[in-house]
């Protein structure tokens, strides 16, 4: 048992240290930024393409750093952006652990339950595109979230509290109305979509 236990060490470190290998120089950017809280240095390092699971020796990410240092807004961004809250490091520990062993509360349950797929959708009639983008904006506004993005299939729109985002996106498929959570900034429960369900259909 003991052996067995010491090879997948070994393994794990000689994927950590060739993972590191690769994405050292701008994971390793990243990786400061997260643990900073430098939100912008981290917003473009992703658009430059950085790999957003790179890690250290250690198998620290980027991720693990933002969880450890309770920067709740730079948790949420690198998972809307694919990072994995699973991923271990040397010591045994993923993001959502060092979150909590932190007290960051918040922030584990982000990463627990804002990344699962929450999805409501449901049938509006005869619902054309343009009628479409003018009842999200109508049902967000009402709602009182902020809206990032229109296009003609799918409006995007952001709800603040306390310091965790919430973001929902509303797109449609043919008479199919779709509500759901972006990866990242869900919530526990889909409440929040039902409600806004129950807004569209009254309008």
């Amino acid at each position: 048992m003991k052996k067995f236990k010491l090879l997948i060490k070994i393994l794990t470190l000689l994927m950590v240290t060739a993972s590191s290998l690769v994405n050292a120089g701008p994971g390793k950017d990243l990786r400061i930024a997260a643990k900073e809280g430098d939100i912008e240095t981290v917003k473009s390092l992703l658009a430059e393409g950085v790999s957003v699971d790179a890690t250290n020796k250690k198998g620290g990410t980027a991720l693990i750093k933002a969880a450890k240092g309770g920067h709740v807004n730079i948790v949420q961004l690198l998972l809307s952006h694919g990072a994995n809250p699973n991923l271990r490091n040397w010591y045994g520990n993923s993001a959502i652990d060092v979150a909590e062993n932190n007290g960051f509360d918040e922030i584990s349950m982000i990463m627990t339950n804002g990344c699962k797929e929450q999805v409501v959708n449901f049938i509006y009639g005869d619902i054309t595109p343009a009628n479409f983008v003018n009842l999200m904006r109508r049902a967000f506004l009402a709602r009182r979230y902020s809206i990032n993005n229109i296009d003609t299939n799918s409006v995007t729109a952001t709800y603040g509290r306390h310091e965790r985002l919430y973001k929902v996106k509303g797109s449609i498929d043919g008479n199919r109305i779709i509500l759901q959570f972006i990866r990242g900034y869900g919530a526990r429960k889909t409440n929040y979509l039902y409600t806004l369900k129950k807004d569209i259909l009254r309008m």
